[in-house]
Order: C-alpha cells, then structure tokens, then sequence
C-alpha cells in the first residue's frame, strides 16, 4: 500500500461513494414487466466525479497480463449493467468507467510446488509448506 500511495499521491478524481449498493428490478424487454421472482442486486467498488461527470470505479484484480484483459475488457457486461442500476438507485447519470486493474504478482510452478510432499493433494499437507515459502520470500523482498 505504501508503494501505491507513493506512486499514486494524487488522483484526478474525487471519491464521491464507496461500496456503494443497489437493487432494482428485472424487466423483460419484450413485455415491459417486472420479474415477481427475482431482483438484481450488487454493490460497487466506488463512483467519482471525474470534471463534471461521475463513473463508476471498478477495481480488477487479474493472474494474467494487463494486455491480456485489455483485449477481453470489452466482453465485461457486469460494469454496464451495474452503472445502469446505480443511475437508477442513486438518481445519477454514470459518464464513464474508471477501472483499477491489479495484476497479481505470479509464482512459477516449480517454486509453487518446491515444499509439496510428493502426491499430495493440493490443500494437504503440501500446502502448508507452499505458504511458509511464500512467507519466506516476501520476507527476503522477492514475492
């Protein structure tokens, strides 16, 4: 966290909510009418005010590359449809998605498996010693 606060002192933007949740209901477009079943809810990681407009700000944490995702980000109906329910809980209009993309640091296979007893299922007793080496080497500065 400090590393990130040092690179990122200053953000072009103001928080205006965080975590904030909504629920709405689910119309057929065809009929105009309301499920009597079902409700979409859920819970966004923030909006802010970017210059005049407000977006939605959505938090990604990834295994793969930034390029990878980069190139399924448009597939991601989840933010659209979330900022949708979020103008109408919220009374707003949603300008833009501002993302947080968080790319996990990767441990090589034989690394991950090094302490792992030999035919032991994962989540065993191999685990353990998987973690005690991840202990270790962010200890040393290397994870």
């Amino acid at each position: 966290m400090k590393a990130y606060a040092a690179r990122y002192a200053a953000e072009e933007f103001e928080v205006v909510a965080l975590e904030k949740t909504f629920q709405g209901p689910i119309v057929n477009p065809a009929t105009g009418a309301a499920s009597r079943s079902f409700v979409l809810a859920g819970k966004v990681d923030g909006i802010v005010r970017i210059g005049d407009g407000l977006s939605s700000w959505s938090t990604r944490p990834q295994r793969n590359s930034m390029a990878d995702y980069l190139e399924r980000l448009w597939t991601d109906f989840q933010i659209t449809i979330y900022a949708y329910y979020v103008e109408q809980a919220m009374g707003i209009t949603i300008t833009g998605i501002l993302y947080n993309i968080l790319v996990k640091a990767k441990l090589s296979r034989a690394r991950r498996d090094a302490g792992r007893v030999r035919g032991a299922p994962r989540g065993a007793a191999g685990e353990v010693e998987d973690r005690q080496d991840d202990r270790q080497a962010q200890a040393a500065g290397n994870g």
